[in-house]
């Protein structure tokens, strides 16, 4: 098998076909360019009270299968469920609501070459003002750059727009649980750079981020207690190192403290974290 598609599915049945036809379009796409690819769609369905079976149309394409969690367990347990019944060289972890260019496995399988993970460009925008994820080729390469993630903030939008290597994908993120949804993502992106795994872009568009409002990745306090997990999971473990979790855990407690409406507090905070201040103006102006 050459790429596993995961998708957690939850209250989500309405995406099924469309998440479908973006996985036969990627194979005939391919197919068309010289490239026959193993393909397996795998549908985690995360809200157990709910059949999604009758919403799966068959195909000749491509391998589906649909995986039941027997309780709600989260956006993080329901990756790792999937990817503990995927045969994939390759991993692609979809949001239920992402959307990908027909040409996205195409694209991300040519842009990989020898590295463990490639991050394609794309779109993001809310009630159809899209604009590029990545501005320039510079700041899309600070994707490659772990202190920016540490220090500034975390330089991908989703794992939708991600290829990973299966064997790449930390050990260590399917042993620990990040159990406040929304910052899995960055635990994964941390624990592979601790672990010397290779990051590398791909500026070709191969993505399409809805912000509906309602988003995790815009819900701040559900971010800082998905935060607060990481930090906690990592100086229990000892997985990722002392001196990265304490600038992490730094900023996490300078953007609190920037809540704030005291200028006088808000400019204490800066002075003491210049460095932070400093990477996060360097990652949104480059």
């Amino acid at each position: 098998m050459d790429i596993s598609v995961i998708v957690p599915i939850y209250k989500g049945r309405k995406y099924i076909p469309s998440i479908q036809k973006m996985v036969s379009n990627n194979v005939e796409y391919a197919a068309n360019h010289q490239m026959n690819l193993n393909v397996e769609l795998l549908l985690i369905n995360d809200y157990p009270d709910e059949s999604i079976n009758e919403y799966v149309k068959n195909t000749d394409m491509y391998e589906i299968r649909v995986v039941n969690n027997e309780i709600n367990s989260g956006i993080h347990k329901t990756r790792v469920n999937g990817l503990s019944y995927s045969s994939g060289e390759f991993i692609l972890f979809l949001d239920q609501d992402d959307k990908i260019t027909d040409n996205c496995f195409y694209s991300q399988i040519s842009a990989i070459t020898d590295y463990d993970i490639v991050v394609g460009n794309g779109y993001r925008g809310v009630k159809g003002n899209y604009k590029k994820i990545y501005k320039s080729h510079k700041k899309q390469s600070l994707c490659c750059n772990e202190l920016i993630y540490v220090r500034a903030a975390n330089q991908i939008v989703s794992p939708g727009h991600c290829l990973i290597r299966k064997w790449a994908i930390s050990k260590a993120w399917c042993e620990n649980i990040i159990t406040d949804n929304g910052g899995d993502d960055l635990f994964l992106w941390l624990l592979m750079f601790e672990e010397k795994k290779r990051f590398t872009v791909n500026f070709e568009c191969v993505y399409k981020h809805v912000d509906t409002g309602i988003n995790l990745s815009s819900n701040l306090d559900a971010m800082y207690k998905s935060s607060d997990n990481i930090i906690y999971i990592s100086r229990k473990c000892r997985i990722i190192s002392k001196r990265t979790i304490d600038i992490y855990e730094r900023r996490i407690i300078f953007l609190r403290k920037m809540q704030t409406k005291n200028l006088l507090k808000k400019g204490l905070a800066c002075l003491s974290n210049l460095d932070i201040c400093v990477a996060k103006l360097y990652a949104y102006y480059i």
